[in-house]
């Protein structure tokens, strides 16, 4: 037993080992190193006593643009253990399948209409009666446009798709939606196309156009991390910052910070001659309180939440995603400071005492 036991432990060090690894290499690689400037040997002692022993290159990127301070989150060290014990993935992952987006929980959020849900291999309607594959079919012939997206693994815009029915007969419908069902091998859903105001739309009028708020209920304690703008450049038909869009810091009263950037680290003060800066989103403050209540009421399993937000033509605001496994922090950092700001030692101190639960293997670890 005992050596069964050691061999466990060995396994799960070099499994973890090896996931902080390609964490690493997925954010390096969208960098070069002029955008990385080494820490020294007391920067380095001063992240250790918050992290522990590493090395930990993609702190350079935070220090080259926004100057060093120990507690930015490295991805390395962010995933595959403090994320999961944030939000142990076996009771947190529904919420973020998108064919349950808006049904688990009935609070005052707003989700976008959703025509079909398709989960293990079955379809449901918008308020889960189940549906024949022809009856879905049938449900979407009175759209003129429609969103696709697989329910799991689409982060970053991927698999999204954008129908136009418009003009079309409703035998071509047919064979469109068809082509659809058909092509789609996992739980996937389709949604209305949300009309955004024109406040969001001014930005860059083909993407839909999202703020991400990332929000933290810890030990009883409600804390809004970090907010940022999402817009599409223009003819990008996401907003996405992995999929070439630019992410911009918003201060918690609303007003939009002077810069943002892309993938690529392309610097930003405007798009669409408007100048960020100028900018304030007036519906904030109030977006917060209500993301504060859902948060502590109905999502209370979920320690970090992203939430991604947009408005809809009559300016309310529409959950188009919720992240409970993983939102981003690298861009978010990049934009406002260190994700979790003066909480950062009691994230750290809560994560070392949980114990890692998740399961990535027939060893549980």
């Amino acid at each position: 037993m005992f050596l069964l036991s050691s061999l466990k432990r060995l396994y799960v060090k070099r499994q973890i080992a090896k996931e902080q690894k390609q964490e690493e290499y997925l954010v390096l690689k969208n960098f070069t190193p002029d955008n990385l400037e080494p820490l020294t040997e007391n920067e380095k002692k001063q992240v250790s006593n918050f992290l522990g022993d590493g090395d930990y290159k993609e702190l350079g990127l935070f220090k080259k643009f926004n100057g060093f301070d120990p507690r930015y989150i490295p991805h390395r060290f962010y995933l595959p253990v403090l994320a999961h014990k944030l939000n142990d993935y076996q009771y947190t992952k529904l919420f973020e399948h998108k064919s349950l987006l808006g049904v688990l929980t009935k609070g005052n959020l707003h989700f976008p209409y959703c025509y079909v849900r398709k989960i293990n291999g079955e379809y449901y309607s918008d308020n889960m009666n189940q549906l024949t594959e022809d009856n879905a079919i049938k449900g979407c012939l009175s759209a003129d446009c429609l969103i696709v997206k697989d329910s799991v693994n689409s982060s970053g815009g991927k698999s999204i798709e954008k129908i136009s029915l418009q003009n079309q007969s409703e035998s071509e419908k047919r064979k469109i939606l068809k082509h659809v069902f058909t092509e789609r091998k996992q739980d996937f859903v389709i949604q209305e196309c949300v009309e955004q105001s024109d406040k969001m739309s001014k930005f860059n009028s083909t993407s839909l156009n999202t703020l991400r708020i990332t929000t933290l209920y810890l030990n009883g304690i409600f804390s809004v991390l970090n907010i940022v703008l999402r817009i599409g450049k223009n003819g990008m038909s996401v907003d996405n910052w992995g999929s070439g869009g630019i992410i911009i810091g918003v201060n918690l009263n609303g007003t939009v910070k002077g810069s943002g950037y892309d993938i690529a680290l392309n610097k930003f003060h405007c798009q669409n001659e408007i100048e960020f800066q100028k900018e304030t989103i007036e519906e904030i403050p109030k977006l917060l309180e209500l993301l504060e209540a859902e948060h502590k009421t109905n999502y209370s399993l979920c320690k970090l939440i992203g939430w991604d937000i947009c408005f809809d033509k009559n300016n309310e605001p529409i959950i188009i995603e919720l992240n409970s496994s993983q939102p981003g922090l690298i861009g978010e950092q990049l934009c406002n400071g260190p994700i979790f700001g003066d909480r950062t030692q009691e994230v750290l101190d809560y994560c070392k005492n949980k114990k890692f639960n998740y399961n990535r293997s027939i060893l549980k670890y």
